[in-house]
């Protein structure tokens, strides 16, 4: 049976508890979401599929948790794509959001004197002035997968980002033991999706990527975090599905987004081969919460069909 993790630090603080701790900001949000609903109304009016030409070569919807090893796939992938047009990523997205939407706000209220040129552009294609390119890229982290594929997205999906060539959904699995250390290190316990937890969540990507739920859509393709790391093959064959040349440029390197690797940093930025990515459960196999969390046979169960077993890790298994 289900462990039911007690411990509220687990779970998303709730909305409402968040926006009395920071009234300007809700109030931002709720002002913003308004624009929103008028915007997409008057696009969706004059938006018309059949007219519309392609923009984008490789549309690709990245799922993963935080921690999972995301960004240093995305590096791949984008060093990977034709140079002509440039490839694109926008990250962290929220759910049911216009992509470039959300990554224009963000840097709006983050980047816009820092990086001002990349403010306008994402702003102009937020309201639908599309540029082409190679590869778009932009990925999910810490969502439950109704959330991300809601209906209301799907069908809007093409208006927010343009039309593709060649659409994919990709989900990008890491082993929980190590999942969650990386976690832990950053202080992420709990995910953004509500009502659910680590293990409820690891739990819903495990029986997609086995095959026994069916969410993503579009040419679907499941990657294990833990072979694509190990193996060159394996990264080659995931190369080839998505339509990439395969050089394995980027996979050498440790991306700067995020700080880098949770336990590294970016010391081992130049040789990312040398981090121990497979002994980080090590690092808080004694601490009590961190072993209630994996004490979930459901979930263990999953990772030995997906991941085999991971020496060592035994101990968790009641």
């Amino acid at each position: 049976m289900k462990n039911k993790i007690q411990d509220q630090s687990l779970y998303r603080e709730y909305l409402f508890f968040k926006a009395l701790k920071r009234p300007k900001t809700a109030l931002k949000k709720v002002s913003r979401m308004t624009q929103h609903i008028f915007q997409d109304l008057k696009r969706t009016r004059s938006y018309d599929p059949a007219s519309s030409e392609i923009v984008n070569h490789r549309e690709i919807c990245l799922i993963g948790f935080r921690r999972c090893g995301s960004h240093t796939f995305i590096t791949w992938v984008m060093k990977q794509s034709e140079i002509s047009p440039r490839p694109k990523h926008l990250n962290d997205i929220q759910p049911g959001e216009n992509p470039f939407r959300h990554q224009y706000e963000y840097f709006l209220d983050h980047y816009a004197q820092k990086h001002p040129g990349v403010t306008k552009q994402l702003r102009k294609e937020s309201f639908g002035n599309l540029t082409k390119k190679s590869t778009l890229i932009y990925n999910y982290e810490d969502f439950s997968l109704k959330q991300i594929f809601q209906p209301r997205f799907i069908q809007q999906r093409e208006m927010y980002v343009g039309k593709s060539e060649t659409c994919f959904d990709v989900l990008l699995l890491r082993d929980p033991y190590n999942l969650l250390a990386s976690r832990f290190k950053k202080g992420f316990r709990s995910v953004k999706a509500w009502h659910q937890n680590f293990a409820d969540m690891w739990i819903e990507f495990a029986k997609e990527y086995l095959g026994e739920t069916q969410f993503l859509t579009n040419n679907k393709l499941c990657v294990s975090y833990n072979e694509w790391v190990t193996s060159r093959d394996y990264r080659q064959t995931i190369a080839e599905k998505l339509g990439l040349t395969f050089t394995d440029q980027g996979f050498d390197t440790v991306n700067t987004q995020a700080g880098g690797s949770s336990f590294d940093g970016l010391e081992y930025r130049d040789n990312p081969s040398q981090m121990k990515v497979f002994e980080r459960w090590k690092h808080y196999e004694k601490d009590p919460i961190f072993c209630q969390i994996l004490n979930n046979s459901e979930m263990l169960e999953l990772s030995e069909k997906i991941f085999g077993h991971i020496p060592g890790t035994e101990n968790f298994i009641r």
